[in-house]
């Protein structure tokens, strides 16, 4: 357990892994307040303003554990780790990682609440209909899908490093292959709005705290079978 935990603590060496996605968040904050706040200060805005600015911190995490499968797997092997351990101790900071900044953005959501949206009705953090009056299952559904996205990337990175681009090209195809077979089965199947009301129909907590961990469960499955045959 000890080897795991410092295969954990190699990806905060730095600082860059907890860092980087956070200061993209920042500076998308930052972006949201300009616009908005010219915008009111202008004409001002109808409706209430929603952005989508939260998802760059999700997708700036995902890229840092693309790269967690390449150099500093190479690091980690180097200082006789096993492929096994450093796995399990990337698997457990995603998991720190993931509720830490749920933590955190379940904090500045209310904050966002309290403020009337930043004086401005700016709607950045909350996610429509999520734990409402529930803050387990609301941290839950900020950490859920974080946790997914550090599998896709970390199975990304390791199809990375046992096969190069070359995979990575190989297993985007596959993907959009699959993806193009589905929907011809879905529209001769003529169950797309089957399909639509299906999801509509799903509560939040559903959607951003429970369908995740599927993801997270498929994909960590298959960067574990990958990068448990990495050459050293």
């Amino acid at each position: 357990m000890n080897r795991v935990v410092s295969a954990a603590r190699l990806h905060t060496i730095g600082g860059q892994s907890i860092s980087v996605p956070w200061s993209v968040l920042v500076s998308a904050l930052a972006i949201n307040f300009l616009i908005f706040g010219t915008i009111q200060a202008g004409d001002g805005i109808d409706e209430d303003p929603t952005t989508g600015g939260l998802l760059a911190l999700y997708a700036v995490t995902m890229v840092v554990f693309i790269q967690a499968m390449n150099k500093p797997l190479s690091f980690a092997l180097g200082f006789g780790l096993t492929r096994r351990t450093y796995l399990f101790g990337t698997a457990l900071f995603a998991l720190a990682l993931s509720f830490g900044s749920a933590v955190v953005l379940y904090a500045l959501y209310g904050l966002e609440q309290a403020t009337g949206g930043w004086w401005m009705d700016l709607s950045f953090f909350g996610v429509v209909g999520l734990g409402e009056g529930n803050p387990v299952v609301a941290v839950l559904g900020y950490a859920a899908p974080m946790t997914a996205l550090t599998a896709l990337g970390a199975l990304t990175g390791g199809i990375n490093a046992r096969w190069g681009l070359i995979g990575v090209y190989t297993a985007a195809i596959v993907t959009l292959i699959a993806g193009g077979v589905f929907a011809v089965i879905m529209f001769y199947a003529h169950a797309w709005t089957s399909l639509g009301h299906w999801i509509a129909d799903q509560p939040s907590a559903a959607l951003f705290a429970g369908y995740p961990w599927i993801v997270t469960a498929v994909a960590g499955a298959g960067a574990y079978a990958v990068v448990r045959r990495v050459a050293a």
